[in-house]
C-alpha cells in the first residue's frame, strides 16, 4: 500500500472515532442528566417501595438488610423441612 491511501484511511478512522466520541459522550450526559432527574428527592416516594431498604435511614440499613437475609433463610430452612417431610412421607 501507498503511503498517501495510508495517511488518508487513517485520518478517516480519526475522524469517525472522534466523531463517535462525540456523539457517545452527549447521549451519556443526557442520560445521566435524565438520572439525575429520577433520582430527585421529589420523585423518591414514587419510584420506592415501602420495604425497600435504600428508603430507611441509614442507621437502620443493617439491620433491614440482616432482617431480610434472615427471613430468607427462615424460609429455605422451612422449605427444605416441608421437601424432607414429603420424602419421608413417600418411603
Amino acid at each position: 500500500m501507498h503511503l498517501r491511501p495510508l495517511i488518508i484511511l487513517i485520518i478517516l478512522a480519526i475522524a469517525l472515532l472522534l466523531g463517535f466520541n462525540i456523539i457517545n459522550s452527549n447521549r451519556h450526559e443526557n442520560n445521566r442528566a435524565a438520572a439525575m432527574n429520577i433520582n430527585s428527592p421529589a420523585d423518591a416516594n414514587i419510584h420506592r417501595s415501602p420495604t425497600d431498604i435504600n428508603s430507611k435511614p441509614l442507621a437502620e440499613q443493617p439491620k433491614a438488610i440482616i432482617g431480610k437475609a434472615t427471613t430468607q433463610i427462615e424460609k429455605a430452612q422451612q422449605v427444605e423441612k416441608d421437601r424432607l417431610a414429603q420424602m419421608d412421607g413417600a418411603k
